[in-house]
């Protein structure tokens, strides 16, 4: 409501603040008692010529055609020319149309009214030509196609001053417009028509009063907001406001005077840009997007093709120019009433209904508008303002749907805030639960790695005493060592995989030198350490499946450039794919470590032979936990190849698996290099 009363003050302080027409007098009280009490009533609402405050006083119309426009008044005016003008009963609509039209009003004049004057008043204001022949052989031009300061009379709305005569009065009015043509005019005595002015103009201010406070509102919501929604509905009231400015002639009487050519130019032009900014508005506030796919398109087509159309204003096209925009205004309307009842149907909710309303509201309303401008309805009062109406309307429903739209947007703001929030809390809780699950952890292999030691250390001693060498005691003591091991080997890697995932364990970046890199795995592998000089290829005795004759064969490409990474952490890459080979490769076979320079990365490729495994299986092979089930002897966490590609992801690396010919497996890794290294 307060809002609402801003507006109204508003349209009010406009009103007050917008000038009057030029050489209008105030009404006297005599003039505004006529004119509340004129015995001659306005013609019917379908009639092309209302008459105010002329008691008395009737008329009749006629049309004459001219194609060419070429007729002058004394033709029209000629005596064998009777014969071709036509009754006027109702309006004139007429489409499309270069001709001229010559209307004939003949006034059957009372005495009382003889030697006064009448205002002859036209509307729309921007009809391109518009002459008033009167008896006493003045003639007096307006239109939109005349320089304003050229006029008789200068008034915005195409006004003609006839000097009354009894019996009769015979008036002649010569129209053209470069399009559709569907005239009203009014015939208002010289006491009322004051009154008349005053009274446009206070609906006339009050209308764009209201538009600018809109206008301004939004567009601080847009400063402030920087919301696309807010800047598209600014553009389209603001292009709004220019069409009704420049359609009531206030264009060319205060901005053009001299250049009408320009004040038609500057109409067409932002009729043109006023139907694209509705169309990008409305895509916006309708939410068609991905579900509406077509529609999304035919608008957004629809929207850059008007825009376009905006550039023949300043050609000679430019009737066809605003015609066309006309047109694409209906279509936009059209298809955003579609837009509406798409989402109405689909979400089935009170906002969806309120943009629904809204476009029906639109639509209603400019129908009548663009019936009378395509000809099909007669300019009426109240046709002929629809327009205004219309655009009042829809304009601050629009301004409700989006405070609702925004209202809406900041509770969705709110809520995913309180969603962050409560994320964020879990993450902190996450983070304490693992730094005290690390600590446990880190308590629990050292309280159970004690004992494994001591168990382990204990079975040693007891293979140097007598008869230790017994096949039956010697495999007990293997067993035992085996299962110690195992579980050795499993708190490792758990201890591993928790820090690491939980950032316990911190990415130390550092330049590494390969070689070095590969005789410190090795070396942990319990293999011996590599020559100083490390050949291209080594090949060094590895036990392979538990059992003796295998090897490991490392294959280096040469002059291969330092990597930076972890070095702690690449280890543990490394290590655990040659422990993973060792336990599934065939007893006796040889697993290859290759690296090479590749594509501006370091290459890692651990080859081995053994049991094949299938495409699906591959790409299980690095999930936690995972464990074939085909080698379920083997022992193991499922922890390791997990590990390595969570360890190779930290390094912006990747990692594969894949099967070759002959029943071998390759993992391999890939490490980027540094910027600029590996050039050469």
């Amino acid at each position: 409501m307060a809002r609402a009363g801003i507006l109204l003050l508003a349209g009010a302080l406009g009103a007050s603040l917008w000038p009057d027409a030029v050489g209008a007098q105030e009404p006297s009280a005599a003039s505004l008692a006529s004119l509340s009490s004129a015995s001659s009533a306005p013609s019917s609402a379908s009639s092309p010529l209302s008459l105010v405050d002329l008691p008395g006083l009737s008329a009749t119309l006629s049309v004459l055609t001219d194609p060419g426009a070429e007729l002058e008044l004394a033709d029209v005016a000629a005596p064998d020319r009777g014969a071709d003008f036509r009754p006027l009963m109702q309006g004139l609509n007429e489409s499309f149309s270069r001709a001229a039209y010559w209307l004939r009003i003949d006034l059957a004049v009372p005495p009382a009214l003889s030697d006064s004057t009448a205002y002859l008043r036209v509307m729309p204001a921007d009809l391109d030509e518009i002459a008033f022949y009167t008896p006493d052989g003045r003639v007096q031009h307006a239109g939109a196609a005349h320089p304003f300061v050229e006029r008789a009379l200068p008034y915005p709305r195409p006004t003609g001053a006839i000097e009354l005569a009894a019996p009769h009065t015979r008036v002649y009015v010569r129209l053209r417009v470069n399009g559709p043509l569907a005239p009203y005019l009014s015939l208002v005595s010289a006491a009322a028509f004051p009154q008349a002015v005053q009274q446009e103009n206070l609906v006339l201010g009050l209308f764009f009063g209201a538009m600018l406070i809109v206008l301004v509102m939004n567009l601080m919501n847009w400063l402030w907001l920087r919301s696309k929604l807010y800047r598209d509905y600014v553009a389209f009231v603001l292009m709004s406001g220019v069409v009704s400015f420049s359609a009531h002639g206030y264009a060319a009487a205060y901005f053009f005077p001299s250049a009408p050519g320009l004040a038609a130019a500057v109409e067409t032009l932002a009729l043109s840009w006023m139907t694209a900014f509705a169309v990008f508005f409305s895509l916006r506030l309708l939410k068609i997007d991905g579900r509406h796919r077509t529609l999304r398109r035919i608008l957004r087509a629809l929207a850059w093709i008007v825009l376009a159309n905006g550039a023949l204003a300043f050609t000679p096209w430019i009737g066809e120019s605003f015609f066309f925009a006309i047109h694409c205004f209906a279509l936009y309307g059209i298809l955003a009433l579609v837009g509406s009842a798409r989402n109405l149907w689909r979400e089935r909710s009170v906002g969806a209904l309120f943009l629904f309303v809204i476009y029906v509201v639109f639509i209603s309303f400019h129908a009548v508008s663009l019936g009378v401008a395509f000809g099909l309805l007669s300019a009426t009062p109240l046709t002929a303002s629809s327009w205004e109406i219309g655009t009042a309307v829809h304009l601050f429903l629009l301004h409700l749907a989006i405070v609702f739209e925004m209202r809406s947007q900041q509770r969705s703001v709110a809520s995913k805030e309180l969603q962050v929030r409560a994320a964020q809390s879990e993450v902190e809780s996450e983070k304490q639960y693992r730094a005290e699950l690390n600590r446990f952890l880190g308590m629990m292999g050292h309280e159970l790695g004690t004992p494994l030691a001591v168990i382990d250390i204990t079975v040693q001693s007891l293979e140097l005493l007598p008869g230790a060498e017994l096949p039956e005691v010697s495999d007990r003591h293997a067993r035992i060592r085996k299962a110690v091991k195992r579980l050795d080997q499993l708190i490792r890697e758990s201890l591993q995989r928790e820090r690491i995932e939980s950032d316990g364990w911190k990415v130390k970046v550092q330049t590494i030198s390969v070689p070095d890199l590969i005789d410190a795995v090795v070396a942990a592998q319990g293999l011996d350490s590599l020559p100083v000089a490390l050949p291209e290829r080594l090949r060094l005795p590895m036990r392979i499946a538990g059992r003796p004759g295998g090897a490991l064969e490392v294959e280096l490409a040469p002059d291969l450039p330092p990597c930076r990474g972890d070095v702690h952490l690449l280890q543990v890459v490394l290590g655990n794919l040659i422990e993973n080979a060792r336990k599934y490769a065939d007893p006796g076979s040889t697993v290859t470590l290759a690296v090479a320079l590749c594509r501006k990365a370091l290459r890692f490729s651990l080859t081995s032979q053994g049991e094949e495994i299938d495409d699906e299986e591959l790409m299980r092979l690095f999930e936690k936990y995972y464990r074939r089930e085909t080698r379920s002897d083997v022992a193991g966490s499922g922890l390791g190849l997990h590990l390595v590609r969570h360890i190779v992801h930290l390094h912006g690396g990747s990692v594969s698996a894949r099967s070759l010919p002959g029943r071998r497996t390759c993992f391999a890794f890939e490490l980027p290099l540094p910027q600029g290294a590996g050039d050469d």
